[in-house]
C-alpha cells in the first residue's frame, strides 16, 4: 500500500478549484498528523557528504504534546562531526535539544553545564519531524515548518480519483504544491517549491503504518533534480501508554549539579527536578540534602582532555550484557541502538533491528505488567535486608568488644542465619520471576540482532575496534588516566 511519487501525477477527474484560505483537504491532512500526541522516532539521514561514515547520521526525536526532544546521536562510527577524532573533546558525545514552554534547553552529553534560551531567534536549529513530508526541503529550523504553517495568498485545488493536488501561491512569486493521498490520511506524497513554474526544491515521501498512523518511512529531498538528503525512519511509535505525558529537562540526561545559565535568573543549578540558585544548591550539599557525587564523578571522568574525547566502547561490556540490562526492557532500546552503531548496519538492516526489538519488548512488558505486584513485594523485602545490620552486628557495636561465647550473641547469630535463609529464598524467587524476561533477551533479542550484520560487517567492526583501541592507547596520557 506504500506509494512513492517522483513526479506530478496526471489527474483523472474533477475541475480546478481556486480560493483563499487553506483548502479543506490540506486542513484535514494537518489534523490527521495532529493525531500524534506522543512519539518516539528513531531515524537516520544521509546526503552529499563524503566522509568515512558515508554521511549517515542517527537521531532520536520525541514528542509529548507541544514538547519536542531532539537528540543527535552522531554518525555511524560514533563521531559527532567530520572533524571529530580520538583525543579531541566534544568528538563523541551526543547533543540534545528540548523545546518546552517557549524555551529551548540544550545539553551535550557528559558536559558539566547546560543552556536555556528564551529568545526564539537565538534557538539552535533542528529537524522538525512533526511536518516531515509537508515541507519541500530538509533545512533545519528552530520552529515548525515554514511553508506548511504559513498561509498562502491563494490556493488552486485539483481533485483526481486517487490524488488531490493543492498549489499555494505567495506574493513573493513562490508557489508550493502538495500532492495528497486520500488512501493514506491525505498525507503528502510529493511536495515541491516552484519559481516561475520550475521546480526548485522537492520532497517525495513513502509512508508506512506505525501504531495505526500513516507516517513517513522514507523522504527524499532534491534541489533542481539532484538528491540532497534522505531521511529514513527506522522505528516510530505513537500515543503509547508508556510514553511520558510531557518532556522535561530530565529527558536531556541532566543530573544533580549541572550548572545552567537562565536569562533573567542568572546562574542556576539543576537539583532533583528543578532549577535552584547556586547558593541554595551548595548549602544543600553541605547539609547533606543534595547529592553532588554524580556530578563529581562525571567531572573526574572528563579529565584530563574533556568530555567526548574518546569513542564509547563497542564491546560486549559496553553493550550492557548485565543483569540490569537483560531484565529491564526499557534499556533494550539503547542496546539495540549501540548494536546498530557497532556493526554500522544499513538503514534496512536497522529497521529490522528495531522491529526485532519491538517484537521482544511487547511480551516482556506484558509479563512485567502481569507480575508487577509480585516483583515489587520481593524487592521491597530484599531492600529491607540490605538496609539494616544483622542482630549480631548491632550487639557488637554496642559493646565494642568481641561477643564470642555469649549466649545472647549465639541467639542473635541463629536469628541471622534464619534471615539469610529468608533472603536467599527471596533472591531465588526473584530469579524465577525474572527468568521469562531473561529468556526473551537471550533467546530472542540477542540472536535476532546477531543474524542481521553480514560477515563483512562483523569483520569490519572487529578491525575498527582494534584500530580504535590502539588510537585510544596512544591518545591517553602515559599514566592511563
Amino acid at each position: 500500500m506504500c506509494a512513492i511519487v517522483t513526479g506530478l501525477w496526471l489527474w483523472c477527474a474533477g475541475a480546478v478549484q481556486q480560493g483563499e484560505g487553506k483548502p479543506l483537504e490540506l486542513l484535514q491532512a494537518e489534523r490527521y498528523r495532529a493525531r500524534i500526541n506522543t512519539a518516539r522516532i528513531e531515524w537516520c539521514s544521509h546526503g552529499g557528504t563524503s566522509d568515512s561514515s558515508g554521511g549517515q547520521r542517527y537521531f532520536t526525536s520525541r514528542i509529548a504534546g507541544q514538547d519536542d526532544l531532539y537528540i543527535r546521536r552522531g554518525m555511524a562510527d560514533g563521531r559527532m562531526h567530520e572533524r571529530a577524532e580520538i583525543g579531541r573533546p566534544l568528538s563523541y558525545n551526543e547533543s540534545r535539544l528540548l523545546l518546552k514552554d517557549g524555551e529551548q534547553w540544550s545539553y551535550a552529553e557528559e558536559t558539566l553545564t547546560a543552556q536555556v534560551v528564551q529568545d526564539s531567534s537565538r534557538f539552535s536549529l533542528y529537524n522538525n519531524l512533526r511536518d516531515l513530508g509537508f515541507e519541500p526541503s530538509p533545512v533545519s529550523s528552530s520552529e515548525a515548518g515554514f511553508w506548511f504553517r504559513t498561509a498562502a495568498s491563494g490556493y488552486d485545488i485539483e481533485r483526481g480519483d486517487d490524488r488531490v493536488l493543492i498549489t499555494g501561491h505567495w506574493d513573493n512569486g513562490f508557489s508550493v504544491q502538495w500532492t495528497l493521498d486520500p488512501a493514506q490520511g491525505l498525507q503528502p506524497v510529493h511536495t515541491a517549491v516552484l519559481v516561475e513554474g520550475e521546480t526548485v526544491d522537492a520532497c517525495s515521501t513513502t509512508y508506512d503504518l506505525f501504531d495505526d498512523i500513516w507516517f513517513p518511512s522514507h523522504s527524499e529531498f532534491t534541489h533542481k533534480g539532484e538528491v540532497t538528503s534522505t531521511f529514513v525512519i527506522l522505528e516510530a511509535e505513537f500515543n503509547r501508554p508508556e510514553h511520558p505525558g510531557e518532556l522535561t529537562p530530565i529527558h536531556l540526561g541532566l543530573i544533580d549539579g549541572i550548572r545552567i545559565h537562565r536569562p533573567a535568573l542568572g546562574d542556576m543549578v539543576w537539583c532533583g527536578d528543578q532549577l535552584i540558585p547556586e547558593d541554595d544548591y551548595f548549602r544543600r550539599v553541605r547539609e547533606g540534602t543534595a547529592d553532588n557525587s554524580g556530578w563529581e564523578a562525571m567531572r573526574m571522568r572528563n579529565l584530563p582532555l574533556g568530555p567526548g574525547a574518546f569513542p564509547k566502547a563497542c564491546n560486549d561490556d559496553f553493550l550492557g550484557l548485565t543483569v540490569v540490562l537483560t531484565r529491564t526492557p526499557g534499556l533494550w532500546e539503547d542496546y539495540t541502538r549501540r548494536f546498530i552503531q557497532r556493526f554500522q548496519l544499513k538503514p534496512n538492516q536497522a529497521q529490522h533491528a528495531w522491529k526485532t526489538l519491538k517484537e521482544c519488548q511487547k511480551p516482556a512488558y506484558a509479563y512485567l505488567d502481569e507480575h508487577e505486584k509480585d516483583v515489587k513485594e520481593v524487592r521491597v523485602e530484599l531492600a529491607g535486608f540490605d538496609a539494616k545490620p544483622s542482630d549480631s552486628q548491632i550487639a557488637d557495636s554496642k559493646t565494642g568488644e568481641s561477643n564470642i561465647g555469649d549466649p545472647k550473641t549465639s541467639d542473635s547469630k541463629t536469628h541471622d542465619a534464619d534471615a539469610l535463609k529468608r533472603k536467599a529464598a527471596l533472591e531465588e524467587r526473584l530469579e524465577k520471576l525474572h527468568a521469562p524476561i531473561d529468556k526473551i533477551f537471550n533467546e530472542k533479542l540477542k540472536p535476532g540482532l546477531a543474524k542481521l550484520p553480514s560477515q563483512e560487517q562483523i569483520d569490519a567492526a572487529r578491525e575498527a575496534e582494534a584500530a580504535r583501541d590502539k588510537a585510544i592507547a596512544s591518545a591517553k596520557p602515559a599514566d592511563g588516566k
